[in-house]
């Protein structure tokens, strides 16, 4: 991003049906330091192909990177960022 964000991640998605899709979200203020974790880890099973809501929200420090992982058991992954807030 080109000013530095903080919250309202918003992450919508949805997976093959009969097959899980892990996910983890991370967030950085350099784009080099990411941190000892994800700020948010997850799955999806067993979805249709009508995304839904699987992240929303984010109460930590200010960031301007954001890194979304998925993978899966062979079918690819969904995933929309719908919007992510520009306050300081």
């Amino acid at each position: 991003m080109n000013a530095p964000a903080s919250g309202n991640i918003r992450l919508y998605g949805y997976s093959y049906p009969g097959y899980y899709t892990d996910y983890q979200i991370c967030v950085s203020n350099d784009g080099t330091n990411w941190g000892n974790s994800p700020v948010y880890a997850g799955w999806i099973y067993d979805s249709t192909t009508t995304s839904r809501e699987i992240y929303g929200g984010y109460s930590g420090s200010s960031f301007r990177y954001i890194s979304i992982v998925c993978y899966n058991t062979g079918f690819s992954c969904n995933l929309f960022v719908d919007c992510v807030s520009t306050s300081y």
